[in-house]
C-alpha cells in the first residue's frame, strides 16, 4: 500500500494485492461427490473459484475547504472458469478452471459543496456509482440460430436469453445520487 501525503490539493493512496488460490476442489464437499458418482479426484492443484491473482485499489482526492472531489479505482484481474469445450459428460477433473474471464475495472465518484444554509452548515453531493457502467461481457450467454429457433417454437413467456442470462453475475449499474446533508 502506498499512501500519498496531502500535497496541495490533491491527496490519494494507492494498494495492491496479489494472491494465489489453488487446491483440488472449490466445493468442499467435491471428494465425497467424486466417491458417490465413482469419479476419480483432482490429484493436482487447479484454480479455485475465487482465484483473483491481481486486485489494484486507488483513490484520488481532491479538497478544499468548501468543496471535494473523490474517485475511487479499482483494477481486478479475472477469476477462473471451466470451458465447456474442455468440461464435457467424461468430467475431466484436470481440466477444471482452466481458463480465465476478463479483468474488471470499476470507477465510483463523488462531488460535495459545502455551504452556510440559513446558519447550518449543508453539504450537497453528486455521487455516481460505477461510472462507466461497466458489465461483465464474457458472463453473456452466447445462444446459437439452432437454439434460438428450437426454443421459439414453443410457446413461452420469457426468451431463451432471459433463461440463460444470470443478472447476479454482473455488476450493478450505474447508480447516480444527488442530495444534501444538514447538521446543526
Amino acid at each position: 500500500a502506498l499512501d500519498v501525503q496531502k500535497m496541495g490539493l490533491v491527496s490519494g493512496s494507492v494498494d495492491y494485492t496479489y494472491q494465489v488460490a489453488d487446491g483440488n476442489g472449490s466445493d468442499p464437499y467435491q471428494a465425497y461427490y467424486d466417491a458417490r458418482n465413482r469419479d476419480e479426484s483432482t490429484k493436482s492443484l487447479v484454480p479455485l473459484n475465487w482465484d483473483q491473482r491481481h486486485v489494484l485499489n486507488a483513490v484520488i482526492s481532491i479538497e478544499d475547504e468548501s468543496w471535494g472531489l473523490t474517485s475511487i479505482n479499482r483494477f481486478a484481474s479475472g477469476i477462473p472458469y471451466t470451458p465447456t469445450t474442455t468440461f464435457d459428460r467424461t468430467r475431466n477433473i484436470q481440466m477444471m478452471n482452466q481458463g480465465r474471464r476478463r479483468g474488471e475495472y470499476n470507477m465510483d465518484v463523488r462531488l460535495y459543496k459545502n455551504l452556510d444554509l440559513f446558519g447550518l452548515r449543508t453539504t450537497f453531493f453528486v455521487s455516481v456509482e460505477n461510472v462507466f457502467d461497466a458489465q461483465r461481457i464474457d458472463y453473456v450467454p452466447e445462444l446459437t440460430e439452432q437454439e434460438l429457433r428450437t426454443h421459439e417454437s414453443r410457446e413461452r413467456f420469457n426468451s431463451l436469453y432471459d433463461y440463460r442470462f444470470d443478472p447476479s453475475s454482473q455488476p450493478r449499474p450505474r447508480l447516480v445520487k444527488i442530495g444534501f446533508r444538514t447538521g446543526f
